[in-house]
């Protein structure tokens, strides 16, 4: 049974990683880290508590960011098609792993967020590209990473926007539209990777997802409300710094 002390924990998790994830960053970082550090989950009952919780965020996270500021579904469907491919390849994988290897891959992932963010913001003054990409060529390479987006969200749990935001960044999207389409491209693939796992014969811790989930929404309201007061630098370099420090504590 948990402990009062582990329930409030939880809940400013939660609490954290919903503003993290309102303001387009990787709010599944401390949530990860408490299902699988704090109450040691095996990773494919981690993944698909956290892939429940996150489904309910990027809906909320999509309907709030469709009020404020539009949603681009190209780049949304750009996203969600291949990675849902992804995720069921990476559902099938996630059983196979041992909880330190699961570790491993959360590490080089949040890793990867942060430094796709960081090297945006560097390039932002020249331009991500020296030659702004056709239609193409940008499609193309969205729809390549997010194949592997959706291994990485079937694998871990992890909600595709965390990964899909950055990307955009990456490509050249206004911040605006990359959080909005990250987070409308993310239903699907949270469902999709939760669908998976329960057809494996996972299923969720209902307290944890309870006590973590619902300080969550919250909190994502708040986020999206800040990110709309403070510049785009300052979420940009926020995200990163989270993605350092939950890369570093999963591969510690």
């Amino acid at each position: 049974m948990l402990g009062i002390d582990l329930l409030i924990t939880l809940a400013v998790i939660g609490a954290i990683g919903g503003f993290i994830g309102g303001i387009g960053g990787p709010g599944g970082i401390p949530i990860l880290l408490g299902l699988n550090v704090l109450l040691a989950l095996d990773p494919s009952t981690a993944a698909i508590t956290a892939s429940s919780l996150f489904f309910a965020a990027t809906v909320l996270g999509g309907v709030l960011y469709y009020y404020s500021d539009g949603i681009k579904w190209g780049f949304a469907a750009a996203i969600s098609v291949p990675a849902m491919t992804g995720s069921h390849i990476g559902t099938q994988i996630s059983t196979l792993l041992s909880a330190t290897m699961f570790e491993l891959i959360l590490g080089v992932a949040f890793m990867l967020i942060a430094g796709g963010v960081i090297h945006q913001e560097l390039t932002e003054s020249t331009d991500t590209f020296a030659v702004s990409p056709s239609k193409i060529q940008l499609y193309a390479v969205l729809i390549t990473g997010s194949l592997a987006i959706g291994v990485l969200a079937g694998i871990t749990g992890l909600g595709g926007p965390a990964l899909a935001i950055p990307l955009l960044l990456v490509l050249g999207i206004e911040p605006s539209a990359a959080v909005g389409a990250g987070l409308v491209s993310g239903i699907p693939i949270t469902f999709t990777t939760t669908v998976g796992h329960a057809i494996q014969g996972t299923t969720p811790e209902l307290i944890p997802l309870l006590v973590i989930g619902v300080p969550t929404l919250i909190a994502q309201v708040i986020g999206w409300k800040y990110v709309h007061d403070v510049p785009d630098t300052y979420v940009s370099y926020t995200i990163a710094g989270i993605g350092i420090i939950g890369g570093v504590t999963f591969m510690l």
